[in-house]
């Protein structure tokens, strides 16, 4: 589930990025943490799973 970047606190942004061919993983696509660029209010990111499911994430 994609969220826009300004509804995603920074710590928890990731994107969804396609492995260059040829890999050696068994996979095409692979979540990589969202650093150095900061995304555009409106880009689409991935938020961490413990954003999703942790009620005490805001403690962190």
């Amino acid at each position: 589930m994609e969220m826009p970047a300004k509804a995603v606190p920074e710590p928890f942004r990731w994107r969804l990025m396609k492995l260059p061919d040829p890999s050696h993983v068994a996979t095409d696509i692979v979540a990589v943490r969202v650093r150095g660029i900061d995304p555009l209010p409106g880009e689409p990111v991935v938020p961490a799973h413990r954003m999703m499911c942790d009620p005490d994430w805001r403690e962190l």
